[in-house]
């Protein structure tokens, strides 16, 4: 099979951003920007061509032909000679004894079975499979203070995991028996200068030194004396 050209790549590459545009346009204000990571991945088929298909319906038959014949056989009484007993006084009626004809009718039907022809266009550039992966950041909230002070993780509920992954779902025209999607949580890592833990942490170390220098400027104080 020849390799995609550079105008079906990017046509590809198109689909996934704007996947990810819809993904972050749902859960930026569900959960906040910086609290997820969001992966798009779609598999096109750069094949193009032609389908037929015909399918047949047993319950649903239409009648194709039909043909109908009728045979008659019969034998005739006999009728005398000309000229003699026909010129003869008419004797007295009888029964007649002549054999009697028959009849025979055929009907011939056929019936054809319902019949659906289909051609289908394949396009070029059609999406086979969907996979999304989202990550989503556990909340975080600080307990203690000063030296004692740590950050306590909580976890995302299944619930919330649910209702996540049914808006992504619904935003992204997921395929359930096509694409693939996983939802998951995890704590993010933070780092010292620029994470929010870092920065909770050091508002925390900045009370507590403020408390330390005001407890060594009272302790500087002169004490008040009285004499009698």
């Amino acid at each position: 099979m020849p390799e995609p050209s550079d105008a079906l790549l990017e046509y590809r590459q198109k689909i996934e951003a704007d996947l990810l545009a819809k993904i972050n346009s749902t859960l930026e204000p569900l959960v906040g920007a910086g609290k997820f990571r969001a992966g798009v991945s779609v598999e096109c088929d750069f094949t193009a061509g032609e389908q037929s298909e015909e399918s047949f319906d047993p319950t649903h038959s239409v009648m194709a032909t039909s043909e109908k014949t009728e045979d008659a056989t019969g034998t005739a009484s006999a009728a005398g000679v000309p000229g003699i007993a026909s010129n003869l006084p008419r004797p007295t009626s009888r029964a007649s004894t002549g054999a009697g004809g028959t009849t025979r009718r055929t009907e011939n039907v056929t019936y054809q079975t319902s019949r659906t022809t289909r051609h289908v266009k394949l396009p070029q550039g059609a999406v086979k499979r969907i996979s999304l992966s989202i990550l989503l950041d556990q909340e975080a909230h600080w307990e203690g203070q000063g030296a004692n002070a740590h950050r306590v993780l909580v976890a995302q509920t299944a619930e919330r995991l649910k209702s996540i992954r049914e808006l992504l779902v619904a935003a992204t025209g997921f395929v359930a028996d096509r694409d693939q999607i996983v939802v998951e949580t995890l704590p993010f890592e933070k780092h010292p200068e620029s994470g929010t833990a870092a920065s909770a942490g050091a508002a925390g170390q900045e009370r507590t030194a403020a408390r330390a220098r005001m407890a060594g400027q009272d302790s500087h104080r002169p004490e008040s004396c009285s004499s009698r």
